[in-house]
């Protein structure tokens, strides 16, 4: 609005950026409100305009709505990419839905967006959350079967040692 007030005409760049500062202050209300703001003015959100807003849901333990946001950039014509997906996994992960987490890594296969190390460790994180130990150990496992296997695998490895240490084991 204050931009509008200076005669400066929102655009895609804007509007993404506040979407963003909302997650950080964890608003997501207000990023679905801007995501809402402009389409209504003619603005067409793009991924990182969705992205965005899943994350502010995802900050805000707005599962559900993330997990939408992710089907409306489909239905709308804006493809998800990784970094949507990953926001998505975050998402159920904050809320212990692990089975919606693994079910959106699964997507991203399908979809040949190849999991990369922030999707398999958000996923990781879901598992861990829910006490699915195990089955978090079994996706390490995936990781390094995997593309990324020459990869630093700190990131995975500091999930499930940080999950052992606060079991006990």
């Amino acid at each position: 609005e204050q931009m509008e007030v200076h005669g400066i005409e929102p655009n895609v760049i804007s509007y993404s950026a506040a979407i963003s500062a909302c997650e950080k202050g964890q608003q997501w209300e207000c990023a679905l409100r801007l995501l809402n703001q402009m389409e209504a003015r003619g603005v067409k959100p793009n991924a990182i305009s969705y992205s965005a807003a899943i994350s502010a849901c995802g900050a805000g333990q707005q599962w559900e709505c993330a997990l939408w946001l992710l089907e409306q950039m489909e239905a709308r014509g804006v493809g998800p990419d990784a970094i949507s997906y990953c926001a998505a996994i975050s998402a159920c992960g904050a809320a212990q839905q692990w089975e919606h987490a693994l079910r959106l890594l699964e997507q991203m296969e399908t979809r040949g967006l190849g999991p990369d190390l922030s999707s398999y460790t958000a996923a990781m994180h879901a598992l861990v959350a829910a006490s699915q130990v195990e089955a978090a150990f079994g996706l390490l496992l995936r990781v390094q079967e995997s593309r990324l296997a020459g990869q630093d695998l700190y990131p995975c490895y500091h999930v499930l040692l940080e999950a052992c240490r606060q079991r006990g084991d």
